[in-house]
């Protein structure tokens, strides 16, 4: 689904997220704090929208891939066709009985978000990367 790109790291993310703080609208902010909220950061677009109060996942695509622009943006990343993609990995359908495309925190936003004190710090143990890594043992993807 997403051309690869250099991952940033925790410190860029902060970085970029300062820089573009007084940019970033409510629903952007929001949709960064529900999506790190949730257990293993993974979620639906869909269920994202149902979190923050949009009427569908649509909004959730166009919000956060505003957010996502203005991040690579500022880290001079060029991110290609799914502008998300330098915030979240996917799970294709399927994969893991989803229906939709699973949206993860990359770990290094997560942090970044904490390192902000946006949201309170988790576990390491809820991270994305671990999730994914026993999703693969547990199901074979």
């Amino acid at each position: 689904m997403q051309r690869q790109h250099r991952v940033p790291t925790v410190t860029e993310y902060v970085t970029a997220f300062r820089a573009i703080e007084q940019k970033m609208t409510p629903n952007q902010r929001n949709l960064l704090l529900a999506h790190h909220a949730v257990q293993a950061r993974v979620m639906s677009a869909t269920r994202l929208a149902e979190q923050v109060g949009f009427d569908s996942y649509g909004a959730v695509n166009l919000q956060y891939g505003a957010l996502a622009r203005q991040v690579a943006e500022q880290l001079a990343i060029e991110v290609g066709d799914v502008e998300v993609g330098i915030l979240v990995d996917f799970v294709d359908p399927g994969k893991v009985a989803n229906e939709h495309y699973l949206w993860v925190m990359r770990p290094n936003v997560a942090q970044a978000i904490e390192d902000l004190g946006w949201a309170s710090r988790v576990s390491h143990l809820l991270y994305p990367d671990m999730a994914l890594a026993e999703l693969r043992a547990t199901r074979g993807f």
